[in-house]
């Protein structure tokens, strides 16, 4: 408890444009969100995240080259993401801050750094409801790990696809500071997001590629205007989901991290937090764990 107090007093924040923090050229990743890893060690809200990854950097992508200095990546993502309330255990849906919401997706995303920018454009694909596998996982989990009380899962976003496209720009103001700007549009989420990241013992630039044996730090901070949330507001199409509430358009988050290369692996740990999505909810942390191959 006091070693992640502390981690999290040193460092101040940390948020790249994408879920998963440092996007590198020509690895695999694998990363594990959970509320477990911060310090207030509650399982709710934004409870757990499983992802996998596999990046390169070719010559050509479609109508995407790659030009003088410049870098192209390309990265494919597979995603499983659960929500829950802060009382997941009730049965009384006025305890519900928020309705329970699992996702089960892929994402494809090409970036181009260039020498004072970022280009980047997503595209995301999935699924909600019991398709997703979230209650069935979390329920399997605390099972396996011996928690007696099991999240009741009542009242879920239904099962539906669901998808979003992503523009991002990124510029490097100064060596070790990147402005973000962020859209986000399509059936599951709508928003608008701008920030500020610093590295510490690395450029920015140098996050894509990341030099061996290299301790390294980012922390950043972003504004989000949030326009839509289907896995809270239930989906564009259908009015079947049988508990939704409204959501917060204005919030803040932030993340702090820490990383490290050895030869071909690296690791990163970061601890993050976003304001409450809902009038209901309170904020929220929690910890992310990354480890990348190099290949």
């Amino acid at each position: 408890m006091v070693f992640r107090v502390i981690i999290v007093l040193l460092l101040f924040s940390y948020n790249i444009i994408n879920a998963q923090e440092v996007r590198c050229v020509d690895c695999i990743q694998f990363q594990i969100d959970n509320d477990y890893f911060a310090p207030d060690d509650r399982d709710n809200y934004y409870t757990s995240g499983l992802f996998v990854s596999y990046s390169y950097s070719p010559n050509e992508f479609f109508c995407f080259k790659k030009q003088g200095g410049e870098v192209l990546l390309v990265s494919y993502s597979l995603a499983q993401q659960m929500f829950v309330p802060r009382y997941p255990n009730s049965w009384y849906i006025g305890n519900y801050d928020r309705p329970f919401a699992g996702w089960l997706g892929v994402q494809a995303e090409v970036s181009k750094v260039k020498e004072n920018s970022v280009l980047l454009y997503g595209i995301t694909l999935g699924v909600t409801g019991n398709a997703s596998f979230s209650r069935q996982l979390q329920q399997r989990y605390h099972d396996l790990v011996g928690i007696e009380e099991d999240p009741l899962w009542l009242w879920q976003i239904p099962s539906e696809f669901m998808g979003n496209v992503k523009i991002g720009y990124g510029y490097f103001i100064v060596p070790k500071m990147i402005l973000i700007s962020e859209m986000v549009f399509g059936t599951r989420d709508d928003y608008l997001k701008m920030g500020l990241k610093y590295t510490i013992n690395v450029k920015a630039k140098e996050l894509y590629s990341i030099p061996d044996r290299k301790l390294y730090g980012v922390a950043s901070v972003a504004y989000k205007r949030v326009f839509y949330d289907a896995l809270i507001q239930g989906s564009v199409w259908n009015n079947d989901a049988p508990f939704t509430v409204g959501i917060e358009s204005n919030m803040v988050t932030c993340t702090v991290g820490l990383g490290v290369r050895l030869g071909r692996f690296g690791v990163v740990f970061s601890e993050n937090f976003y304001s409450k999505k809902t009038s209901l909810m309170e904020g929220h942390m929690y910890g992310t764990f990354q480890l990348n191959y190099f290949y």
